[in-house]
């Protein structure tokens, strides 16, 4: 006697679709994102020789979250208590490439927003410093940005360590490009 499965089958495989619709349809929309550390104590002089006890400028993890609404760069050092420094961070997008200068100089933080070398308004770009732990926050807007598919990222901090300027890049060890230009992370799709 032969006996077919299908009809058998049939309750299964629709259970099985349904449960994948269902999972499919209740999962919330999440972030592409990467992080990435940094050697502690690996700041460099402009003469180009390390500065390891210098906290202000020496960063220690990079994290980028590329969401469905902004970009959020995360740079945490070991200590930004200084005055004057800055942090230059770098977004490339496919049509694009951006930057974002938060500095604070004499008590003042500054924040502006760059494209291909020319300031540009963005009203909801957002930057924070928080003292603990030591955490610069970045986070602008994708309509800032042209709604790009995907981002790279990189970011260089300086700080002044008496007449002489010191600088971190939070992708390399020890080094800084030859233009001075933050080192790109790898590609982040927006998610």
């Amino acid at each position: 006697m032969r006996t077919s499965l299908v009809p058998a089958i049939r309750p299964l495989v629709a259970l099985v679709a349904s449960a994948a619709l269902v999972g499919s349809l209740a999962a919330p929309a999440r972030a592409a994102a990467t992080t990435d550390t940094d050697a502690t104590g690996d700041a460099v002089t402009s003469s180009g020789s390390t500065s390891p006890n210098n906290q202000t400028a020496d960063i220690t993890s990079i994290a980028v979250t590329h969401g469905t609404s902004a970009v959020k760069v995360v740079v945490t050092l070991r200590d930004v208590d200084a005055d004057n420094w800055n942090l230059v961070t770098a977004i490339r997008t496919p049509k694009s490439n951006y930057e974002v200068l938060l500095a604070k100089l004499s008590g003042t933080k500054y924040a502006v927003l760059s494209r291909k070398g020319t300031a540009i308004t963005c009203k909801a770009m957002d930057t924070r410093i928080e003292d603990t732990p030591n955490t610069l926050y970045v986070y602008v807007p994708r309509s800032c940005l042209g709604r790009p598919a995907s981002v790279r990222v990189g970011a260089v901090m300086t700080a002044k360590q008496g007449n002489t300027a010191v600088s971190d890049d939070a992708r390399l060890n020890g080094a800084l490009t030859s233009s001075g230009k933050p080192k790109l992370g790898p590609s982040v799709k927006a998610g």
